[in-house]
């Protein structure tokens, strides 16, 4: 019963974790709410943004691969800049 608590409170920590760096993606980045950080810097590296680039290697050097395998392929179209122009007709 312990143990159940136990992995019952490292998934709930772990969930908090993850939206607390997708609300830090769109608050600070304008993101997709779905989208965490590790999945924009993944896909602005495979861009060539110097930004994204740096933020990627520093999160793939204290966990290699971390960002390649965060990428979320079907997470971005919800971001504010894509919604924006969507509604302005310019997508």
């Amino acid at each position: 019963m312990l143990r159940h608590a136990f992995l019952f409170m490292c998934y709930y920590v772990w969930n908090i974790l993850i939206a607390i760096d997708q609300l830090a993606a769109v608050v600070i980045f304008a993101a997709d709410p779905d989208e965490t950080i590790s999945s924009l810097a993944g896909k602005g590296r495979n861009r060539g943004n110097k930004f994204w680039t740096i933020l990627a290697n520093t999160l793939d050097y204290i966990d290699p691969g971390h960002c390649e395998a965060a990428i979320e392929i079907a997470e971005g179209k919800d971001s504010v800049r894509n919604r924006v122009l969507l509604r302005l007709g310019k997508r």
